[in-house]
Order: structure tokens, then sequence, then C-alpha cells
């Protein structure tokens, strides 16, 4: 049986880890709490799309056309819960899950993580190495902030369970054109 899961709002990274048992998955909470399960890291993304009516695969989509980003992209399942994601291990046999989620708005800093690499810290005190440089794991937290101005809010109000976080429909204008700017200073990057 599966543990529930955090509020979503609470969670700040979604880890993959080795223990006794193996193959596990850490979830860091913005409370300080470290949750370890068994349970797979796209099991849990799929229970938390599911947790708010979306199906995973859709938003992926849409992302993928927003970001131009077809794999790993930034996952926006609600307004307080916007993962992207960072390479955390190196696996040691096939099969082994090596790219955990961070929670865009539980990040407090990121440091370069000598000799190579970024140290990405969270509320709640965790501090996550990612084996990235500073300037990959900064273009995927942009990225994620593209995603969350394209990612479709479909599920009524009154249904959703993220209602207090929602983002006031005033600022939906405000946060295509972000986005556009964003989008088109990723391009200028590439290029």
């Amino acid at each position: 049986m599966f543990e529930q899961l955090p509020a979503h709002h609470l969670i700040a990274a979604i880890i993959p880890c080795y223990s006794a048992e193996g193959d596990s998955t850490v979830i860091l909470t913005t409370e300080g709490e470290r949750i370890t399960t068994g349970v797979r890291i796209p099991t849990i993304l799929r229970r938390l799309a599911s947790y708010q009516a979306i199906d995973l695969s859709s938003l992926k989509r849409i992302i993928t056309d927003a970001t131009h980003q077809s794999i790993m992209q930034p996952l926006p399942i609600t307004p307080r819960l916007v993962l992207f994601p960072v390479k955390t291990r190196k696996p040691r046999v096939a099969g082994d899950i090596s790219t955990g989620y961070i929670n865009l708005h539980a990040i407090t800093g990121t440091t370069k993580n000598q000799p190579s690499g970024t140290l990405i810290n969270l509320s709640g005190g965790a501090n996550v190495p990612i084996i990235w440089s500073l300037t990959t794991v900064r273009r995927h937290m942009l990225l994620a902030r593209l995603a969350t101005a394209q990612a479709p809010i479909t599920t009524p109000r009154p249904f959703r369970r993220n209602a207090v976080f929602d983002v006031d429909d005033d600022l939906s204008p405000i946060a295509h054109k972000l986005a556009e700017v964003i989008h088109e200073l990723l391009l200028m990057t590439v290029s």
C-alpha cells in the first residue's frame, strides 16, 4: 500500500536514491521532512497529476509545444507545484532512474558545487547535489517558469484542490506576455 503523499504545496523535491532495500525515492518537504518510499518517481508524478485531475501525457505534450523541450519537460502540476527535472545521480545499473524533480517554488538558492555540478538549497533546509552545471540547472528553471505561464488550468475552480493557490484570472495576460518574453530570451541564448 502506498503512503499518503504530502500536500502538493509542501513538496520541495522528489529524488531517486539508493537505500538498503534497493532503488527508492525520497520526497523532501518544505517543512524539512524526508519521506522515503519504494515507489518509483514516474508513479509519484502520475499520482500527483491524478490528484489534480490532470492527464500527465497531455500536459507533457502541451509543455513540449510551449518550451520545445521534447524530453525532461517541466511539469506545472499546480500553481505552487512546478516540478522541473534534474540529474541527481549516475545509475548503478541499467533501468535505474537518475533524474529527480525539484519544485521551482521551494528553491532558496543555487550554487556551484565543486568540482562540478550544482547544489540546490530548498526551503525546509535540504540541499540537493545535482550533476548538471549551474547553467544547465538555471536553464531548466527558466523552462519551468515558461511552462508555468503556458500551462492550462482546465479543471473548474470549485473542483480544484488547490483553489487557495490559484492565480488571479486578471494576471493571465501578464503571465502570457512574460512567457513570450522568456521564450524569446531562450531562443536568443540557443542561437
